[in-house]
């Protein structure tokens, strides 16, 4: 097996992403016969909301593919969506922005300068691989984990299936 970062970024971020896709759908479905403002559901007063999640999911996928293939650094979206439409746009956008990513820009990303400027004057240098193995995906699985717990908190339907929907492109009938 050939592990390579653009391989690790687009299959780790897209079926996640599409994952995330199904999830927002329950989501609003849930709360239109609810009448529930998920939008801006916490887990906790001190947690992002759900739109905030969605934005950080979103941003760590998109700003990740543009680093490590030869991008820039990407700001923050500013104020997170307020609407369904607009949290399935930022994921379809997300979806397609690592998609997007040239595989000749992952050249040479494992040792790539991500090193990020930190409040108080502190700095965190990174190369590509510490930026993706230790900040990137574990932030993205975190903020999706939370979007995820903040719905099924609400009485939305889901399950680990919900989660990990992104892999049924990979089931098939087994062998005889």
């Amino acid at each position: 097996m050939t592990l390579t970062t653009h391989s690790l970024v687009t299959e780790t971020f897209v079926p996640m992403l599409e994952s995330l896709a199904g999830i927002i759908e329950k989501g609003e479905a849930h709360a239109a016969t609810t009448g529930q403002d998920l939008i801006n559901a916490r887990l906790a007063p001190d947690m992002f909301h759900f739109a905030k999640q969605i934005d950080a999911v979103s941003f760590f996928a998109r700003n990740t593919a543009s680093r490590l293939s030869g991008g820039p650094a990407l700001a923050p979206g500013g104020e997170p969506k307020t609407s369904w439409a607009e949290l399935k746009a930022q994921v379809t956008d997300a979806l397609a922005a690592v998609r997007a990513a040239p595989v000749a820009g992952f050249e040479g990303a494992d040792e790539r300068d991500c090193a990020m400027e930190l409040p108080g004057g502190m700095q965190l240098p990174l190369n590509g691989e510490q930026f993706l193995v230790r900040f990137a995906l574990p932030n993205f699985y975190f903020h999706l984990a939370c979007a995820y717990a903040i719905l099924r908190n609400h009485g939305v339907e889901l399950g680990k299936r919900d989660y990990l929907a992104g892999i049924a492109s990979l089931m098939q009938p087994k062998p005889d």
